[in-house]
């Protein structure tokens, strides 16, 4: 009896990580930022597709890279944190460029994010929907976090940790609706007056994650660091596999995040690159 082909089984959906990168005009501090990151998701070996969203006509990658495309996004002319809040306001708009559907993860990183290792594992064997970066040193009662808290939740006699927006994971399958609830939050009213709005609705939808049926949690607390409020130890966040500097200026955070890139993907024992510059 000969042998019957029996159909393929389809390809397992993969991951997408994305970031966003508006500067100002004239300026290119966020593009340094997401090239670092970019480079770094390549050079970790991350094992899906990675996009950019940026708001400058040059491209940040000039020769491109593998695994990373790069989408043009105009932008109106603001500067200082009008800007910062519009990009921070945008994500949920990614749903219009992307096909949520064949993902299995849809990842989102900000440009001030650096990967040390590879990130596969933390999304590999989940439970949940969303997942969620708790920000250690500060409760959800804090400024960055309450916009969209009730004043019962802000006088609970134990309030939880604030909850990162800046990394975080949304299944693909449920992806869509995500981002429209995280999107609808930020339309109302907030419930006192904070920049921080978009965190806040971030904050207000990961509450209220089981109402709409998703089950949220948390990364790992060794996986995600942030070496320039919460973890200024080295030996905290040296082995973390991503790295968020969050807390100062843009131009504080590409020295750092810089020197951090150089000494994990180009320093060896033997010095070779001091010895390449040196010729």
């Amino acid at each position: 009896m000969q042998p019957t082909d029996s159909p393929q089984d389809p390809p397992a959906p993969g991951n997408l990580l994305f970031t966003v990168a508006f500067d100002p005009p004239g300026e290119g501090g966020m593009r340094q930022l997401a090239k670092m990151l970019g480079s770094s998701v390549v050079r970790t070996g991350f094992s899906g597709d990675m996009a950019i969203f940026r708001n400058t006509e040059a491209p940040i990658f000039a020769a491109g890279r593998p695994g990373i495309e790069e989408v043009l996004l105009p932008t109106p002319p603001l500067e200082g944190s009008p800007l910062a809040d519009h990009a921070r306001g945008w994500k949920p708009h990614v749903t219009g460029f992307i096909e949520p559907d064949n993902y299995a993860w849809i990842v989102f990183l900000d440009a001030d994010c650096l990967c040390l290792r590879n990130i596969d594992h933390m999304l590999s064997e989940r439970q949940g929907d969303i997942l969620y970066q708790p920000d250690r040193r500060r409760r959800i009662t804090d400024a960055p976090f309450h916009a969209c808290l009730t004043e019962e939740e802000m006088t609970a006699a134990a309030p939880r940790q604030g909850i990162s927006s800046g990394t975080w994971a949304v299944r693909g399958h449920c992806f869509a609706a995500v981002m429209e609830a995280f999107a609808g939050i930020m339309q109302r009213p907030p419930q006192r007056g904070s920049h921080w709005l978009e965190q806040g609705a971030w904050n207000r939808l990961i509450l209220d994650a089981a109402a709409h049926g998703w089950r949220a949690e948390a990364f790992e607390p060794h996986e995600i660091q942030f070496p320039l409020s919460a973890d200024p130890d080295w030996n905290l966040y040296r082995d973390a596999a991503i790295v968020h500097a969050s807390g100062p200026s843009v131009m504080d955070r590409i020295p750092f995040l810089f020197g951090l890139y150089m000494q994990r993907f180009f320093w060896d024992r033997p010095g070779t690159l001091l010895n390449l510059l040196e010729m």
